[in-house]
């Protein structure tokens, strides 16, 4: 079922056709947070824009930014919109707005207003509830970052907790690997259709037996997109509790740009890999904040939910989530 709240913040920013053929442009996350306030600031809740007088309630609406008749166009899509959620329910996939009770209680205290109005995904949403460890590195890492990859995965596995990744080739697919090898459970968070991806033989077989969660912010059915990979990134993050930057390209690339918005919001403890690699940044991640992951014989998987001693965590107070 989906909450009426959710279905108003579904009508409202979820993009349900190609945006080639979509004429009204869903709100954005800003976007949404002003026309949620404001609604509060009024007295009223999103759902009361699909239960209540909706013109009475936009009446006094103005903002340069957003207009009213915008408005009008996303809320009448509600036909086409049960159509799209009906199909999407029937398939098995989960939708959460910030305001349901399952949302990830880390992604709104970490990322607060920035926090995705919906998630959708496959799986077992109570996986939401373990600890984690995000296992993060390049598509084209050599073997022995590969294998460092999955040795990590397997070890946080028989630790107790979630390996999440972004769910892409290389260090994240490894990473999985290992997990599922040792009847783990991975969160993998897609730049690309997570329809698509749940009906591959792989991953539908994992998904039945709950040892696999597929998540994206993104539509259900929205194709890959590079700023998509790159805006999932701090999903990763803030759905672990520790995270180890496996290999990273100097100054660019995702991995190096996720790191360092880590490191920057102090979301979770960061560790890296040791490298010999003239081209790496994991070096440039340590100066920043983050901690040379010890050898497997010096640690245990525990120590790695603390911070380094080179990094300093901000001291964020937690403030509350708009709806």
């Amino acid at each position: 079922m989906v909450s009426p709240r959710t279905q108003a913040t579904l009508l409202l920013t979820a993009r349900i056709v190609p945006s080639t053929n979509d004429p009204t442009s869903p709100l954005d996350v800003r976007e949404w947070n002003s026309l949620a306030r404001w609604l509060a600031e009024q007295g009223f809740a999103p759902e009361d824009l699909i239960q209540g007088d909706v013109d009475a309630i936009l009446g006094a609406w103005e903002d340069a930014r957003i207009g009213r008749d915008r408005l009008l166009a996303l809320l009448d899509r509600g036909h086409a919109l049960a159509m799209t959620v009906e199909r999407w329910l029937g398939a098995g996939l989960w939708i959460l707005g910030r305001s349901d009770e399952d949302y990830p209680q880390r992604l709104r205290e970490r990322l607060r207003d920035s926090a995705p109005p919906l998630i959708f995904g496959y799986g077992e949403i109570r996986h939401f509830r373990n600890k984690g460890v995000a296992i993060v590195g390049s598509r084209n890492a050599p073997d022995a970052d590969l294998k460092l990859a999955e040795d990590l995965g397997r070890a946080v596995s028989q630790a107790g907790y979630n390996v999440v990744s972004g769910g892409a080739r290389g260090v994240d697919e490894r990473a999985a690997t290992g997990a599922l090898s040792a009847e783990g459970t991975v969160i993998a968070i897609v730049a690309d259709s997570l329809i698509r991806n749940a009906s591959k033989k792989q991953y539908r077989d994992r998904l039945l037996a709950n040892e696999l969660m597929l998540m994206t912010p993104y539509s259900p059915e929205a194709g890959f997109s590079a700023g998509n990979a790159m805006g999932r990134n701090r999903l990763i993050y803030c759905l672990a509790d520790a995270a180890v930057a496996v290999s990273s390209a100097n100054g660019s690339g995702g991995t190096f740009g996720g790191a360092t918005q880590n490191l920057r919001n102090g979301w979770v403890p960061l560790w890296v890999a040791k490298t010999e690699d003239p081209t790496s940044g994991n070096a440039s991640l340590v100066a920043q904040g983050a901690g040379w992951l010890p050898s497997r014989t010096e640690f245990d998987i525990d120590n790695l939910f603390t911070w380094p001693e080179s990094g300093s965590r901000p001291n964020r107070a937690v403030q509350p989530t708009l709806l």
